[in-house]
């Protein structure tokens, strides 16, 4: 696929790091015929060539030269571009692979340009005058009263299809393990997992029913060889399994899930046991070839994952009673028609890896653990905005992936805040039903917004929303469509934080992209920005 860069450049009336406006645009073709051949920018070094000028109107030109990871560029651009005139050397600042971005918020004759990208599935982080670059630590940091953090490491699919482990307090970009499709900011709350080795299948902390466990017997998801064997023995008409337990509070929902691979036996069921216990348990029947899978049980709530090179994740739901002290994941080998009872032949198994017992309203990414439990912390990332977002009017398009069924709580894509509930907006996912988009403003106490009509989810994972403000008038477009105005819309009062992320927050969200522009757009460029084909 052939990359499409971003111009970055500084022009009169324009600080550093303001999206180019050159050519009408056509720049940007050029400059993909130009990179087609070139397969990874990632850590490009570009030293700028000479700047010549062309006649008004001439197609701009671009020329490459040098050889990977060196490159010097040279520019041929119209007398008068965009009404600007063309930089200078001094003036280009960095080209950076980014798809098609250029065509939606840059190029002459565009007017309604942003004042801030955070595309976090392009690796574009761009505020005018504060950073262009693709560090989100980076960009907290260059814009004071900003913050960004996570007290602890915590894992992430990566680009590879491997699962990665990233440092305490750096974001994670989580990718599709099999597509290999970036899904964007991974953010999470505070979670334990309360099994201990949860990669150790062979220590005695995990029961064995009737089978035997060979360590370290393939490569797990991580990459490493640390994925286990659970092998059936020879007893007849009975179980073959592997158990763990873990202490869990009365009244409160948990999650139990297992990363589970075909061997010799294709099929198993994942229960979450100790029946008397629990007011609300699952038991998931799954074709490790196929992935296909059934959920019985009391209430029962589930979710399989497919984590590449054969292995899927199994997350089921658990809510135990005041009968019991524990909750307990169970893996039970099944034989080619999925019956759990038969008689074992002693050789034959499944692979098994990274067990996990979390109270919560959904799983979430896995917490490895040895001798004791592990608690991952909250992502933080709140940007200051006093310093250049005016209030007065703006839009915001957003684009988020719910991770999660509704669970007795909003899911927030993100919040222009105070910092309190007096002075708010927000885009959230409702925690009811099948979950809508949920709009909502408050003014000095005083709701302004608050609207779920004309959002339902998308059959999709990621849903978009364009919301636009100034006073007396407010709009908000969802998927494509016009969800609804406020005519007698009072602007909040103060707003100086864009909240994506917060240490207080209890629900799981993949955030693609936001950005921001400085003026209220018309509703027909809401509707376009929020159509899942408006912006790519």
């Amino acid at each position: 696929m052939a990359q499409h860069p971003i111009l970055l450049g500084q022009y009169p009336g324009d600080k550093k790091g303001d999206p180019a406006r050159v050519a009408g645009g056509k720049i940007n073709q050029d400059f993909a015929e130009l990179f087609a051949a070139v397969d990874q920018l990632d850590g490009l070094t570009l030293v700028a060539g000479p700047v010549t000028k062309l006649a008004p109107g001439a197609n701009p030109t671009a020329n490459l030269t040098g050889t990977a990871p060196n490159y010097t560029l040279t520019l041929g651009l119209p007398e008068g571009a965009a009404g600007a005139g063309a930089p200078n050397s001094a003036d280009i600042l960095a080209i950076a692979e980014r798809d098609d971005l250029l065509r939606e918020i840059a190029g002459a004759g565009v007017p309604d340009r942003p004042i801030a990208v955070l595309d976090f599935t392009r690796g574009v982080q761009w505020v005018k005058g504060f950073y262009a670059g693709a560090s989100i630590p980076a960009l907290a940091a260059a814009i004071p009263g900003s913050l960004n953090g996570r007290a602890s490491t915590a894992t992430y699919f990566d680009s590879d299809g491997l699962m990665k482990t990233a440092a305490a307090n750096v974001p994670r970009i989580d990718y599709d393990p099999v597509t290999r499709d970036c899904r964007g900011y991974l953010r999470e709350p505070a979670r334990t997992n309360l099994v201990t080795y949860s990669e150790q299948l062979d220590n005695a902390a995990w029961g064995k029913s009737r089978s035997t466990v060979v360590p370290n017997a393939t490569v797990a998801p991580d990459g490493l060889s640390t994925a286990d064997k659970v092998v059936e023995d020879t007893t007849a008409s009975n179980t073959h399994a592997v158990a763990i337990d873990a202490t869990t509070s009365p009244s409160t929902q948990s999650w139990l899930s297992i990363f589970v691979k075909a061997a010799e036996r294709t099929r198993c069921t994942v229960d979450s046991l100790n029946f008397a216990g629990q007011d609300e348990r699952t038991s998931v029947a799954i074709d490790l070839i196929t992935g296909a899978f059934t959920a019985t049980g009391v209430n029962p709530s589930a979710k399989v994952e497919n984590c590449g090179n054969g292995w899927w994740r199994v997350s089921i739901k658990t809510l135990r009673n005041a009968t019991s002290s524990y909750s307990r994941l169970n893996v039970s080998l099944a034989d080619a028609s999925g019956n759990t009872i038969y008689t074992g032949d002693g050789i034959s198994g499944i692979y098994v890896w990274g067990g996990q017992i979390e109270e919560g309203s959904s799983s979430s990414s896995y917490i490895p653990t040895t001798a004791s439990t592990v608690t991952r912390a909250a992502e933080s990332l709140q940007i200051a905005t006093s310093s250049w977002l005016n209030l007065a009017e703006g839009t915001i398009l957003v684009e988020f992936e719910a991770i999660q069924p509704p669970a007795g709580q909003n899911d927030f894509a993100f919040t222009l805040t105070v910092g309190t509930l007096s002075d708010f907006f927000a885009v959230y996912r409702t925690s009811a039903g099948s979950g809508n988009g949920y709009v909502r403003s408050i003014s000095g106490s005083v709701t302004q917004i608050s609207a779920t009509a004309n959002m339902p989810w998308p059959a999709t994972p990621a849903a978009r929303s364009a919301v636009a403000w100034k006073a007396g008038d407010a709009a908000w477009a969802w998927e494509g469509g016009l969800a609804g105005s406020n005519n007698a819309y009072v602007v909040p009062l103060s707003m100086p934080l864009l909240v994506l992320s917060s240490s207080g927050a209890v629900n799981s969200m993949r955030i693609k992209r936001i950005v921001i522009y400085p003026r209220r757009l018309s509703n027909t460029k809401l509707q376009a920005l929020s159509n899942q084909g408006g912006w790519s």
